[in-house]
């Protein structure tokens, strides 16, 4: 059961990403045209365009992560024995699950800490724009201990 969801969760949050990145769009376009055609500026989309963006990079890093789209230092790597990229491999993903982890704690612990403030023009509560960074670096983390596993089962498999 457990499995199934996050495996929809994992199928989703591309599409999460794009219809986010799709609604920047249209209230920045929404913006240019009121304060150009109108000269009637819209109170708060700065704050909200902030907000999606955050959503938008926050949401997208453990698909990124998925799909291997993030940035890799590979012209080091590639000198080195099989044997050793393959530790160096593990040694990476270990890492990775570490901090991903105490990102996603400090961003719940300030979270919590904040748990009543608010912005300035909105007034959105300053929990609900710490929440995408909580919920990615959450999937992330998972995420990444995903790949951990299944790197460690083929290390195993190519060692037999």
């Amino acid at each position: 059961m457990g499995t199934k969801i996050f495996s929809k969760i994992r199928a989703s949050n591309k599409y999460i990403s794009v219809i986010i990145l799709a609604a920047i769009m249209l209230i920045t376009m929404a913006q240019i045209l009121m304060r150009s055609i109108f000269s009637i500026p819209l109170v708060g989309i700065e704050e909200l365009s902030r907000y999606l963006f955050i959503s938008f990079i926050f949401l997208g890093l453990s698909y990124y992560n998925r799909i291997d789209g993030h940035i890799k230092l590979e012209g080091l790597q590639k000198n080195f024995p099989l044997k050793v990229k393959r530790i160096i491999g593990i040694i990476i993903h270990v890492s990775s699950v570490i901090v991903f982890a105490i990102i996603t704690f400090s961003a719940i612990y300030t979270n919590l800490s904040n748990y009543d403030s608010t912005t300035q023009t909105m007034a959105i509560p300053f929990w609900l724009f710490f929440l995408p960074t909580i919920v990615g670096f959450a999937l992330l983390t998972i995420e990444e201990i995903i790949i951990l596993i299944e790197k460690c089962k083929m290390e195993i498999t190519a060692w037999e």
